[in-house]
C-alpha cells in the first residue's frame, strides 16, 4: 500500500491530506486519478504561492523605501539642527 508507505517511512514530507487521497484512491481502485488530483492540487498549491510572492513584492519595496526615507530624513533634519545650535 503506497499511502502506509508515506505515512512510516515519510511522516514529516506528505500531509495528512496527499495521504489520504491515495488512501481513498488505492480503497476505490481508483489510484491513478487520486494522484492526477494530489498532482493538480501540488501545481495549484505552488502558482498560488508565486502569485502571493509576486503580488506582495511591491508594497514590500514601497514600504522598504517609506522606512529607508524616513530614517534618511531623520538623520539630515538631526545633523542639520546639531549644526545650528
Amino acid at each position: 500500500m503506497l499511502s502506509v508507505l508515506f505515512v512510516v517511512h515519510y511522516p514529516n514530507v506528505f500531509s495528512s491530506l496527499y495521504v489520504n487521497m491515495v488512501r481513498a484512491g488505492e480503497a476505490s481502485g481508483q489510484l491513478e486519478a487520486s494522484l492526477n488530483r494530489v498532482a493538480a492540487l501540488q501545481e495549484y498549491e505552488l502558482v498560488t504561492k508565486e502569485r502571493v510572492k509576486a503580488a506582495t513584492r511591491y508594497p514590500k519595496l514601497v514600504i522598504g523605501a517609506l522606512i529607508a526615507a524616513f530614517f534618511c530624513g531623520g538623520y539630515l533634519c538631526y545633523s542639520y539642527l546639531c549644526q545650528n545650535i
